[in-house]
This record gives structure tokens, C-alpha cells and sequence, in this order.
């Protein structure tokens, strides 16, 4: 590394910790050192990634717009990390779900976590997964699309009816274990487990979302943060650790207690 490849990326590194804003410049394609150039590309899509989002920032706002080829009609749901909204895909002429990375947690771990989670997702087909049919970058919104489920989530279901019965009990609870099962069998991990992850559909039964914390046991550098319920996380993971397949099975296991008795198997301090 020369003396103009250090000061570039100490001046990136410096500009991103103090929040300033930067220029975007020409990829670095032309570079001796090919070790040298990814680590400056790596670095210019970071500066990419930080694109300033007004402080009023309203999701609303996306509604009657496009996003590539899609036209968002409405808002169907917010979290902590995403927006979901049901849109309308003008080349395969379907409805489709919209989840964008939300405004305000665009940043660059945010936006790469983000696009794991899209490729993961896309990674497995079976029919309690909600199939993800591709991502993208448009108008410095990230988001991927997929289909469009129609009914409660587990713990909207749980809401609505005082108890199940058995045999709806076990039909939800082996659709999940298969749907856990394929997601493992990829050399994945989901990591975020939840009632809230899981939608009910009539006709169809679980249905298991957003693996917004899952990452590839095989990849090293794959990303990974800690989910935001702390009842459904494995011990391990309140350890600030990464989940396992086994952390799965034990958020799988927290479910289905729920699923059965209508509690968490433990309080919440």
C-alpha cells in the first residue's frame, strides 16, 4: 500500500466517524494490488450506504411511488429494522411484499445485514417459508420482495383465540420444525425465532419470515446482531454470541410452549 492508498482510506475512515458526508468516486478498478483494491471498493460501498435520510423521515411517503419496478400501494407493517408494504410488481403483474430497510437505521451494517437477510431467505424453498423473489438497491432504498401472505401473525393468532386444540397444535407445531429443519439443512442460522416472525394463513398454516438476524455457518464474515426479543433468544445470545442452530431450536421450543399454554415458559424481569 503507497501513501496515497493510506491517506484515502484514513480520510474515509475518519470522514464515516465523524459523520460527515462524503463523495462518492469511481470504483477502484485499476489498482496493482488486488488485495489493496477490494479493500477500497469494500470502502466505497460503505461510504456508498451512508445516504442522509431527513429527520422526519415517514414511510408513509413511499406510498404511490415506485421502487424499481415495483409501485407501493400501502403500508402493511413497520418494525425496528423494516417497512413492509404491499406493492404491485408491473413486469410479473402480481402483488407482491415490499420490505425496505428502514430510514432510520440506514447505516452500513444495517444495510448489509439487510441484504443477508434477502439472500438467506432466497437461499430456501418449502412451503412454510415465505419465498423471497429478489433484492435490490433503487433510489438509495434497500429492499427485496417476495410473496404476498395474508393472515395473522402467532401472536396476533394467540390473541384472537382463547386456547387451540390439538390437532391444530400439532399440525402448526411440525410445520414449524420442518420449516426450522429446512432453513438447517442449507447451513443456516434464522436467529430471530418469534411469534411475530411467524404469520398464520388459512388453508396453508405457518408460515416462518424474516430471517433478520440469520447468517451462514460457513461464512466467517457473515453478519450478524442481536435480536430485540429477549424471551425468545437461547442464553447464549444474551451473552452477546452469535446463535446457533441449536439457539433455534431453543427459540423454536419458546414458540411452541407459547403456541401451547398461551405463556412464555419464563417472565420477563
Amino acid at each position: 500500500m503507497n501513501d496515497n492508498d493510506e491517506k484515502k482510506l484514513s480520510d474515509i475512515a475518519q470522514k464515516i466517524a465523524q459523520g460527515k458526508p462524503l463523495e462518492k468516486q469511481q470504483p477502484y478498478e485499476e489498482r496493482k494490488s488486488e488485495k489493496i483494491a477490494q479493500s477500497l471498493n469494500n470502502l466505497q460501498q460503505l461510504l456508498n450506504s451512508f445516504v442522509p435520510h431527513p429527520d422526519d423521515y415517514d414511510p408513509l411517503d413511499l406510498i404511490g411511488q415506485n421502487w424499481g419496478n415495483m409501485q407501493i400501494r400501502e403500508l402493511i407493517g413497520q418494525g425496528g429494522m423494516g417497512v413492509v408494504y404491499l406493492a404491485y410488481d408491473t413486469v410479473l403483474d402480481r402483488q407482491v411484499a415490499l420490505k425496505t430497510l428502514n430510514g432510520n437505521a440506514l447505516n452500513y451494517m444495517d444495510a448489509k445485514a439487510f441484504v443477508s437477510e434477502a439472500k438467506h431467505m432466497a437461499q430456501v424453498r418449502h412451503p412454510h417459508i415465505m419465498a423471497v423473489y429478489g433484492a435490490g438497491i433503487e433510489n438509495n432504498i434497500s429492499a427485496y420482495w417476495g410473496e404476498l401472505l395474508k393472515g395473522k401473525t402467532a401472536e396476533e393468532y394467540l390473541q384472537q383465540k382463547s386456547s387451540l386444540d390439538p390437532q391444530e397444535l400439532n399440525k402448526l407445531s411440525l410445520q414449524l420444525a420442518e420449516a426450522v429443519a429446512a432453513i438447517h439443512d442449507k447451513g443456516l442460522v434464522h436467529g430471530d425465532i418469534k411469534s411475530n416472525n411467524v404469520l398464520i394463513e388459512e388453508g396453508r398454516g405457518a408460515v416462518l419470515m424474516d430471517f433478520g438476524t440469520s447468517f451462514d455457518l460457513a461464512d466467517r464474515d457473515s453478519v450478524w446482531f442481536r435480536p430485540s426479543t429477549p424471551l425468545a433468544m437461547a442464553p447464549e445470545q444474551f451473552k452477546g454470541e452469535k446463535p446457533t442452530q441449536i439457539s433455534d431450536v431453543f427459540s423454536l421450543g419458546v414458540l411452541l410452549h407459547l403456541l401451547i399454554t398461551g405463556a412464555y415458559p419464563f417472565a420477563g424481569e
